[in-house]
């Protein structure tokens, strides 16, 4: 039966070390996600006859029909798109004599790659596309097909700017890999045709038919996969029943031709648009699993399928360039200022050259995350306040006090704190004020200001829960949701945990949990106990009921690991009662 995919990941001689891990992060994801019929043995990739072979023989009636009889002296190996595969990845080859008897070895079968079902050829350089195109940090290619039309290597090439000290971003690097790892294994417009009807199938790839056709064109000449679980996602999104409706593919370049991307004006967020967001902001969405699970290749786990937000519940009109000019909670008109469509950081309304002339709310290059403390400049006319629990609201408060006159200022986006009561539930602070309920969907005021601050709906407080690791028992599976991160976003850049310890017989009370001795130890002892470099624990706090919480955070500086990956780390350690800590000869667990 189907079992967890096993991506190989091969880098080139020159490829950075910084590269390796965040490949071998995003490949740990796409393992989660996805299932196959295993490899049998080693994967042996095939030679193209075309490319080693000169001639072949044509007598139908000896058995060398169609073999090589003539060898290319100029051939040297395989490619993958511009990478050499190793010879010990690839199957042997043959000369074969006339009479068809006597096969002369060239080459034997090479070793083979072990507990592989796929290989990524990994290269970083600066190639004219990345010359041409700053702005891209990869692009890929699948190169090899099983008897099925599944995809067994590929190769991404990462462009060398993006990998620079100054420019190297962990979480953005594994954006990218997703990205393209789902283009070499199947979301792809040349691997369309390849594509596998196993909706009537008993199991994986038994009984599977091809398909007549994965794309094509609705009444507005815009391209969509039309394929049964990509429809279904795209109706359970847009809360249709439409059997017209599909999963909407980008048409920058030519209208009417399949392109292997979701048009952003549809899919906005998601980890298959032309454009990747910043990794806080974009999901591994349930339409593009629906894409995955429809090339017919790989069994996949919906669970771990991540909501959109953007034009959910809207119907099949939503994002028509006809109709985003009009007044709607994710499109805007000019260029005022307000917040991004997840709220977590402030923005301005512009367009881009997938939008086909539709504007959005972008997040600000510098200072516009609301979730980041450090973006916080003191006291403001507005009442801002950001940090952890911090969002972007469309507000137009201004103080009383302020020196200005009394007409109040124009609608933009600023940050306060906001805590979740319930589902679509939430309390809102600004500065100096206590907590106040803000109903979804509506506004409220603020004694000492003049304005309202309008409240967002099915935005704020969705799929809630509050988190908590214990670790005197077992944890959910799942992370807390991260600050400035819709839940289920992709690889945050921190993490709010809580843990707390159980007092008995192994834990007495410590004399002083506050005191900056306690958090110094906590730190040491945990670094020591997981392998989590120091650097990553930040914001260390200390409840009277031996609660601790903390921010498991990266940066430039600390960079080794991932965020996600020292969650990871500090949860498997609370299971197993590695989290300890000894203040003044007395012990912890």
């Amino acid at each position: 039966g189907p079992r967890p995919l096993r991506i190989r990941a091969h880098h080139q001689p020159r490829s950075p070390p910084r590269l390796h891990s965040p490949v071998q992060t995003a490949i740990g994801l796409l393992s989660n996600l996805l299932a196959v019929i295993p490899v049998q043995d080693k994967l042996l990739l095939n030679r193209d006859i075309r490319n080693y072979c000169k001639s072949v023989w044509r007598n139908a009636s000896l058995p060398n029909y169609n073999l090589c009889g003539q060898l290319n002296e100029n051939y040297r190996s395989e490619t993958c798109l511009d990478i050499t595969i190793p010879d010990s990845h690839l199957r042997g080859y043959e000369l074969w004599t006339s009479d068809g008897l006597r096969p002369k070895i060239i080459k034997a079968d090479g070793e083979g790659l072990a507990n592989t079902d796929f290989v990524l050829y990994v290269k970083a350089a600066n190639t004219p596309k990345c010359r041409l195109e700053a702005s891209v940090i990869a692009y890929s290619a699948s190169c090899q097909l099983d008897q099925n039309g599944r995809p067994l290597a590929g190769t991404v090439t990462f462009c060398l700017s993006h990998l620079s000290p100054t420019n190297f971003n962990h979480n953005k690097i594994v954006l990218a890999a997703v990205h393209e790892l789902f283009h070499t294994l199947g979301f792809s417009k040349d691997l369309y045709s390849k594509w596998l009807d196993c909706s009537t199938a008993p199991s994986l790839g038994v009984n599977c038919s091809s398909r007549p056709a994965v794309t094509n064109t609705d009444e507005v000449n815009q391209v969509r996969i039309y394929t049964q679980a990509v429809v279904r996602a795209v109706q359970r999104h847009q809360g249709v029943n439409s059997a017209e409706t599909g999963g909407g593919l980008e048409n920058k370049d030519s209208a009417g031709v399949p392109s292997s991307h979701w048009e952003a004006r549809y899919l906005q967020g998601s980890i298959m648009a032309a454009t990747l967001g910043e990794p806080n902001l974009t999901l591994i969405d349930q339409v593009t699993l629906a894409a995955m699970e429809d090339t017919g290749w790989y069994r996949v786990n919906h669970s771990r399928s991540q909501t959109l937000v953007w034009g959910r519940g809207l119907g099949v009109n939503f994002g028509q360039t006809t109709n985003c000019g009009n007044n709607s909670e994710y499109f805007c008109n000019g260029n005022g200022f307000g917040c991004h469509y997840l709220h977590y950081n402030k923005g301005q309304c512009r367009t881009d050259a997938y939008l086909e002339g539709c504007r959005v709310y972008k997040p600000l290059e510098d200072g516009s995350q609301c979730w980041m403390e450090k973006n916080w400049r003191n006291v403001t006319v507005h009442g801002e306040i950001y940090g952890p629990d911090g969002r972007c609201f469309f507000s137009n408060l201004t103080r009383n006090t302020a020196a200005m006159s009394e007409r109040v200022g124009a609608v933009s986006g600023f940050c306060y704190l906001h805590r979740c009561l319930g589902e679509n539930t939430f309390e809102i602070k600004i500065q100096g004020s206590p907590w106040l309920r803000c109903e979804a969907g509506g506004h409220i005021r603020v004694s000492g200001f003049r304005g309202v601050v309008w409240c967002p709906d099915r935005r704020l407080c969705q799929n809630y829960q509050q988190p908590n690791l214990q670790t005197s028992a077992p944890v959910s599976a799942s992370p807390p949701t991260p600050p400035g991160v819709s839940a289920g976003a992709l690889l945050p850049s921190s993490l709010l945990v809580t843990v707390s310890f159980v007092p008995g017989e192994t834990c007495p009370v410590f004399l002083d949990p506050k005191a900056t001795e306690f958090t110094q130890i906590l730190v040491r002892s945990w670094s020591n106990s997981t392998g989590i470099n120091r650097c990553h624990f930040e914001a260390l706090r200390v409840s009277e009921a031996l609660e601790v919480r903390l921010k498991l955070t990266e940066g430039s500086g600390c960079s080794e690991m991932s965020a996600i990956s020292a969650y990871d780390r500090l949860r498997s350690a609370a299971q197993s009662g590695r989290l300890s800590a000894t203040v003044t000869g007395k012990h912890c667990t």
